[in-house]
């Protein structure tokens, strides 16, 4: 990502050449073929006139950047361009979009990155590395990194791996086993951080292009994919040899002359569908243990004769299997509109209250427990509702787990799928918010005002994050203090997708 200003200014400079530009946000014209803009209010805690999206009760109050899901159920959110961190905590119903802020520790030694590699990590810890801006307007790519604790709600510092000089916007992604693969941005090579030592070990022999721009996606079969940067190439990443080998020639272009993309967004078929920031989109059919295919998949439509595109910008698979996306004109000027992918047609949907003065590169999403998609545009946040349910052998699984639990105690469930079948949101380099990793629910059934609670058991020591149809996994949760008593419904929930509920009691 290259910072560049949002304004009427640059979108007249965009639509130069004789296309019209709207002089006002309220004058955007309509193009053919596109929703027309929601121009009302929209209503706090409801849908209001606009079907798709509600606001938070409380907005966060600074510029709201990258999203992480932690496992108590809270989400971390980063003040863009700086060292501070808030955290989204659900109301008693589990609403997001009435949930309170709370303040977060503040980044170690001013170190206040802006489009970085992130993962929440199997121990529930946060790791951020690198910055492509790091306090200041100039582009550093800076090296720094830190690790959150939530529990003890404070960050501690993080080395690079060894003789990396720059980290910048490098993209990551957790393997299976729970290891962090991160992109050197200045070569072709990759490194893995053990999350239980913060050791680092050198891979990604053979990669063809360089990695600066690309993203990581998560195959079922633990390899990983990516897009390359030139000649339509693809590549993946074998953790077992810790080399790279092609994935095929991709039948579309989807990398600008400035060598950005969009996101690739993993589905629970093994799927990926990868959006262009040429307004090109693809879909890579991945094959266990084999080179898989690419087909084209849908273009964006045009605005008043520019072509939207997704340089830079966010998807989300949602719990129904389609994918929510948004794009924008060229040279990441506003406005965004959104997009729902179905795996057959690319519907469009209506916008929200902000979307006429942003950029899809500013925006970022989120898949919540609820099966929602928490969404910011660098100025406000909202919640994406959508339709339809997942199908059956999507869910988790629970097999085995105690059905007494007792509030702050430790215990054990294992099942089948924990991780879900896909990695929730993507947005490619600049931020990772991936949310293959189970999130334990517990609602009340006791009666009295206690009655449908929900909290979050915070979940640590995965063993798996694996997307693979039927993967055995387990994990260690916490019962939180303030869970009622009595008897509660308990469910698994990965990517917003919840398993069958077992009945427990709080005793």
């Amino acid at each position: 990502m290259r910072r560049l200003a949002v304004g009427a200014a640059l979108i007249a400079g965009c639509l130069a050449g004789g296309l019209p530009a709207a002089t006002a946000a309220t004058d955007r014209p309509d193009p053919v073929g596109l929703p027309k803009p929601y121009t009302g209010p929209v209503q706090v805690g409801s849908s209001g006139p606009n079907s798709s999206w509600e606001t938070l009760s409380h907005q966060p109050g600074f510029a709201p950047g990258s999203m992480l899901l932690l496992t108590d159920g809270s989400v971390l959110v980063h003040q863009d361009d700086s060292d501070r961190w808030s955290r989204l905590v659900p109301d008693r119903h589990g609403s997001y979009a009435n949930g309170t802020w709370h303040s977060a520790a503040s980044l170690p030694g001013r170190y206040q990155p802006q489009y970085f590699a992130s993962a929440v990590l199997p121990s529930g810890k946060v790791i951020v590395l690198g910055g492509e801006y790091d306090g200041s307007d100039q582009q550093v790519e800076s090296n720094r990194g830190a690790i959150y604790d939530p529990v003890a709600n404070r960050w501690r510092r993080l080395a690079p791996p060894p003789r990396w000089t720059q980290v910048g916007d490098s993209q990551s992604t957790l393997l299976t086993d729970g290891r962090l693969l991160v992109a050197n941005l200045l070569g072709s090579d990759d490194a893995i951080l053990d999350p239980a030592t913060l050791h680092w070990t050198p891979t990604g022999a053979g990669k063809l292009d360089l990695n600066g721009e690309e993203g990581f996606s998560l195959l079922p079969d633990g390899r990983v994919l990516t897009v390359d940067s030139t000649a339509q190439g693809s590549e993946l990443f074998n953790p077992q040899t810790g080399t790279w080998s092609s994935a095929g020639k991709i039948p579309v272009n989807l990398v600008d002359d400035n060598s950005e993309q969009g996101p690739v967004v993993s589905g629970p078929d093994g799927d990926e569908f990868a959006i262009g920031a040429t307004g090109n989109s693809a879909l890579y059919h991945s094959q266990p243990g084999g080179p898989g295919r690419w087909s084209a998949g849908p273009r964006l439509p045009k605005l008043m004769g520019a072509q939207l595109v997704a340089a830079d910008a966010a998807g989300a698979r949602l719990p129904n299997g389609s994918v929510l996306l948004d794009a924008s004109p060229p040279g990441q000027v506003a406005p965004v509109y959104f997009f729902v992918f179905n795996g057959r047609d690319l519907r469009p949907i209506e916008d929200n209250e902000t979307a006429r003065d942003v950029s899809s590169y500013t925006t970022r999403m989120l898949v919540l427990p609820s099966g929602k998609v928490l969404y910011d545009d660098n100025d406000k946040i909202y919640v994406f509702r959508p339709g339809g349910s997942p199908r059956a052998d999507w869910r988790p699984r629970i097999t085995a787990v105690a059905r007494q639990l007792a509030p702050g105690h430790v215990y054990r469930l294992s099942g089948l799928q924990l991780a879900g079948r896909d990695q929730g949101a993507a947005y490619g380099d600049d931020f990772q918010d991936n949310t293959n990793y189970p999130m334990i629910r517990i609602t009340s059934l006791a009666g009295g005002p206690s009655r449908g609670v929900i909290t979050y058991a915070r979940t640590t020591s995965w063993s798996s994050v694996s997307t693979a149809p039927g993967a055995p996994s387990w994990t260690r949760f916490t019962v939180p203090r303030d869970a009622p008593a009595g008897s509660s419904s308990l469910v698994v929930v990965a990517s917003g997708i919840g398993s069958a509920p077992v009945r427990v009691t709080i005793r």
